[in-house]
């Protein structure tokens, strides 16, 4: 179920500032990773055919299922600002967002909606971050979602803390957006630069694409290799 232009107005208009999709144009560490193609303010019918894509999921060894996807991170990154931020541009800023290109953009993953699971909230130190989670960020998360009309979406967190949040809230995130929902949990790319334990360089971007795989096959999710 590609996204709706109603849909995508609306999201463009309200959370383009602090929200995003898994689009990119193609390069390398820094390299064109500002550049989105064609998500602009009134975007053709081809680009949005691409946006909103639905994969196949296995559950409980079962059946396969079809679920739209969304990729969740935990918070703002940075200080913040009160200088509005370009449209979409979330996630498209700098060289560990190429981490997220190299993951994704070239997989049945393109065109995913991409967001925070807390979109005020600024900063590096992921668990200071976590303590300002509320209520009222996971029903702002699933009126996101709803604009699109999203019902049992694959969500897939980025980091221990984001996958952590939803999951708390999973009774509210089922009765929102449907008791079908599934979480899963990958990397998120920031440990590229940061990885636990420390060591002197981060990892490639290879590598990086290498533990995302696993763990969304271990999911039961469909491979980005």
């Amino acid at each position: 179920m590609s996204i709706t232009r109603q849909a995508y107005d609306k999201l463009y208009k309200y959370h383009s500032e602090h929200c995003s999709w898994a689009v990119w144009a193609d390069g390398s560490d820094e390299e064109n990773i500002h550049d989105l193609p064609g998500l602009i303010a009134n975007p053709d019918d081809a680009v949005l055919a691409t946006l909103n894509p639905m994969v196949d999921v296995q559950i409980n060894n079962g059946p396969s299922v079809r679920r739209n996807v969304v990729l969740v991170a935990q918070n703002r990154a940075g200080k913040g600002s009160k200088i509005p931020k370009p449209p979409w541009s979330n996630f498209h800023n700098s060289k560990l967002d190429g981490y997220a290109r190299a993951a994704f953009n070239q997989s049945v993953y393109y065109g995913a909606f991409f967001t925070d699971l807390m979109s005020d909230v600024y900063g590096s130190n992921g668990d200071d971050a976590m303590e300002k989670l509320s209520p009222s960020h996971i029903e702002h998360l699933i009126c996101e979602l709803e604009i699109m009309g999203l019902r049992d979406p694959l969500l897939i967190a980025l980091g221990q803390n984001a996958y952590g949040g939803l999951d708390r809230y999973k009774g509210e995130i089922g009765d929102g957006l449907g008791g079908d929902t599934l979480i899963v949990q990958i990397t998120h790319f920031s440990m590229a630069a940061h990885p636990n334990p420390p060591a002197t360089t981060g990892i490639t971007v290879d590598k990086y694409r290498q533990i995302v795989n696993g763990q969304l096959k271990r999911n039961k999710c469909p491979s980005i290799i």
